[in-house]
């Protein structure tokens, strides 16, 4: 599966798809087009009957250095009310296993929190 996400690549093996965050060079951190498209990306997948298991991951040395303060400085409201909280939100509502992962854990507790689980079938 191919994807026209500016900062988040889909790949699929099978019935498993992974969502990997694709900002290497920026640690990852999460700006509002990474929230948008982490949003897109697990919204289409969340509607594809053939995924049955999603992994988010990430490309570079770390999983996420968290939020870009940079961005955040620019745009802070918009950032942390529909980035932070919705994606949160969003992947608790998931009705796929997800499981969040890197060789390099950085600490992001919350995504492991909002990942780890059983899903949520209707």
């Amino acid at each position: 599966m191919s994807s026209d996400f500016e900062t988040v690549k889909i790949e699929r093996a099978g019935r498993v798809a992974e969502v990997i965050l694709n900002r290497p060079e920026a640690g990852n951190a999460f700006n509002s087009q990474l929230f948008r498209d982490v949003h897109d990306a697990f919204d289409t997948l969340d509607g594809d009957e053939e995924c049955r298991a999603i992994v988010l991951r990430a490309e570079g040395k770390a999983f996420t250095y968290g939020l870009d303060l940079m961005a955040a400085a620019v745009d802070f409201a918009p950032v942390i009310q529909d980035g932070l909280a919705g994606v949160r939100l969003e992947l608790r509502a998931l009705r796929r296993s997800t499981l969040a992962l890197h060789p390099r854990w950085s600490g992001s507790v919350c995504w492991l929190t909002a990942c780890v689980g059983s899903p949520r079938w209707e």
